[in-house]
């Protein structure tokens, strides 16, 4: 079992929230989510989509006789893989910024996979020339065939804004990612759906976008910099029931 730990202190007493299994985006795919999600056994689902962008698949061990860790047994060759996630209590601390969000540009094959919560008051550094540009403002890709349930076409290509924010008295935040609702004990800061780079591009990570997104502005940039795409979940080794088949992803953050 992968055991996927929230908090940043490895001591006092540990709490398991999810139980559930390894997804993430299919290996041989070029773009789309790189990190690997711990997918709960009591999903809500989204509605089915067509928009061809799926994305969230289960997991399976990738062993053989030559290829095993010390002590593994060739067995659990294409075995899906369980999880938990688990936090323990202590203090954290969370700057608050607000922003908007940047990145590396789609088809950069390097650079950053990760989003960037971009401040709206930068303090910036001195001009360079060399050819490394890597943070681009992000946009939503959406259009009338590929947008999440619920959501415009109007705001397609419009600029993607973000926060970075502190709870006085909850410090411990947690992304579920194939749910809206948080567990007993959790207090819902939002939810929305699971977004990410296509996969035809090149991997990004997967990131929770409020279901009442908005645009930085009324500004239609259209420069492709750092993208969002809504994706879909995709059956076989990712359990279904309880999943569903080619369906919207949805998600929640979760404070405590």
């Amino acid at each position: 079992m992968i055991k996927l730990n929230v908090s940043f202190y490895h001591h006092e007493k540990l709490e398991c929230i999810i139980l559930g299994q390894v997804g993430g985006s299919d290996y041989n795919t070029r773009g789309g989510g790189v990190n690997y999600l711990c997918l709960p056994n009591d999903p809500e689902n989204g509605q089915h989509q067509s928009y061809n962008n799926i994305q969230v698949y289960g997991s399976e061990y990738r062993l053989s006789s030559s290829v095993k860790p010390s002590g593994w047994y060739e067995y659990m060759a294409n075995m899906e893989v369980p999880c938990s996630v688990c936090s323990k209590t202590r203090r954290s601390t969370v700057l608050m910024i607000p922003g908007q969000v940047g990145g590396t540009q789609y088809n950069y094959r390097g650079g950053g996979v990760n989003y960037l919560c971009l401040p709206n008051d930068p303090e910036n550094g001195q001009h360079q020339s060399y050819d490394n540009n890597q943070v681009y403002g992000s946009e939503y890709q959406l259009s009338s065939s590929m947008k999440s349930s619920g959501w415009s076409e109007s705001m397609a290509d419009k600029e993607v804004p973000c926060a970075v924010c502190y709870q006085k008295h909850r410090s411990t935040v947690l992304m579920i990612p194939g749910r809206k609702t948080c567990y007993k004990g959790w207090i819902p800061e939002y939810n929305g759906y699971l977004m990410s780079d296509h996969n035809t591009h090149f991997r990004r990570d997967f990131a929770c976008v409020d279901i009442n997104a908005e645009p930085m502005d009324n500004k239609n940039g259209n420069e492709d910099g750092a993208v969002f795409y809504p994706l879909r979940t995709k059956c076989g080794s990712l359990r279904c029931p309880p999943y569903t088949n080619e369906a919207d992803v949805l998600c929640v953050v979760c404070t405590k």
